[in-house]
């Protein structure tokens, strides 16, 4: 059952805690896939600046 943030009238103890845990998985969720994409941002940047010193050695020694 989906519980509006803003819903009119007094929130229950035990409704309020729900909605608290709820958004703090989903915050940890994002956080860790916030990181994960980072990580696989960087690899990608290095994987390709040593390709581009590969393909540039690579070149130098053929020509």
């Amino acid at each position: 059952m989906r519980i509006d943030r803003a819903a009119p009238g007094p929130v229950p103890a035990s409704m309020r805690c729900a909605i608290a845990a709820d958004a703090t998985i989903r915050d940890r969720i994002l956080f860790k896939e916030s990181i994960m994409m980072k990580f696989l941002l960087w690899a990608v940047i290095i994987i390709f600046v040593i390709g581009l010193l590969v393909v540039s050695g690579l070149f130098s020694l053929i020509f």
